[in-house]
This record gives C-alpha cells, structure tokens and sequence, in this order.
C-alpha cells in the first residue's frame, strides 16, 4: 500500500494494517525524508498548482506490488506522480483506491484500476459536493452557479 500526504497516510495505514502488508509514505513538499528518493512534479491540480511528490527509493525493489490508498480522485495529477515514483523505484503500479472519483475518463485509464466507493458527476451547474473535515476551514470554490463548495484539498 502506498498513500499520498496527508489523508492518504491515514487511510493508506488502515487499509495495510487490514490486509496484514506495508504501507509507503509518498511525501508533498520538502519536509524530512531520509535516504536518497524518486522526485516527480505533478500536472496541474484543481487549482492549477503543482506538487513535488517525493518517494523514499530504498522502501520499493522490484518485485513489490503496490496499491495506492487516497480520499478523493480530482484531476488524478497526484495518483499520475505517484504511479510515477512506484514504476520509477522498480515495483508493479496495481491501481488506485479511494473514496470518492471524479477522475476525468483519459485520467482513469492512466491509473489502470481504480475502485472507489463514490463517483462524483458534477455538472457545469452543480455546486460541488466537497465538504471540510470537522473543526477545519477550507477554502471556498465556487461552481457556475454561484455556489460556494468546500474545497478537499485532494487531487
């Protein structure tokens, strides 16, 4: 199992503890991480920004298959990076699991196998179905509507 900072490093460890395998962390940003690593910058998010997502490479070889755990599948440039990292360390790229896709149809096919509990179909004139986690402010985006949704901060 491997998970992307930060949510997926909650529900990537839950779901490894579960199915009794190891769990590799994929880092944002420069924050401490030892040993030589695989670097990939991401495509353009929601936002339009970009993430350096970073790999530690001794916790891969090549006969590793890895599934990667996250909340919400977006544009899918987080998944696309990690995949990235996983092939680039030597091990199998399995797939992608998360809770919700909104993945765009050329993104899905990139991840290989992708499995979620939901599928988000926002129309031009829906507002977004995003809502912040308790106790946590986020940052407000708005849909053509005019509607205010709650941004995720996933992919």
């Amino acid at each position: 199992m491997a998970g992307i900072e930060s949510r997926g490093f909650i529900l990537g460890t839950a779901c490894a503890l579960e199915l009794e395998t190891g769990f590799v962390p994929i880092r944002k940003g420069t924050g401490v991480f030892p040993g030589p690593k695989a670097i990939a910058e991401t495509s353009a998010d929601y936002r339009g920004g970009r993430q350096t997502l970073r790999l530690q490479r001794a916790a891969l070889t090549a006969g590793d298959r890895v599934l990667l755990v996250d909340d919400w599948l977006e544009t899918g440039s987080q998944a696309t990076g990690a995949r990235t990292l996983i092939e680039e360390c030597g091990a199998t790229f399995l797939g992608v699991a998360a809770i919700v896709d909104e993945l765009p149809a050329g993104r899905r096919q990139q991840l290989l196998h992708v499995h979620t509990l939901l599928r988000a179909r926002l129309s031009k004139f829906a507002t977004t179905l995003r809502s912040p986690l308790p106790g946590r402010r986020s940052a407000s985006r708005t849909s053509t509507s005019g509607h205010g949704g709650a941004s995720h901060g996933g992919d």
